[in-house]
């Protein structure tokens, strides 16, 4: 999964749902945390 996906994945399975995005997550292992805050912005803007 990438983050572009995560609006597709809150709409197909709502507000409940667990993110499987630990591959997006390596591909950009040089700067975590700013991964990290990435995952949480798509998450947030995706509502």
């Amino acid at each position: 999964m990438t983050f572009e996906r995560v609006p597709e994945m809150r709409d197909a399975y709502g507000e409940t749902v667990m993110y499987l995005i630990g591959g997006a997550l390596l591909r950009e292992r040089s700067d975590l945390p700013a991964a990290c805050r990435k995952l949480i912005d798509a998450i947030r803007s995706s509502r």
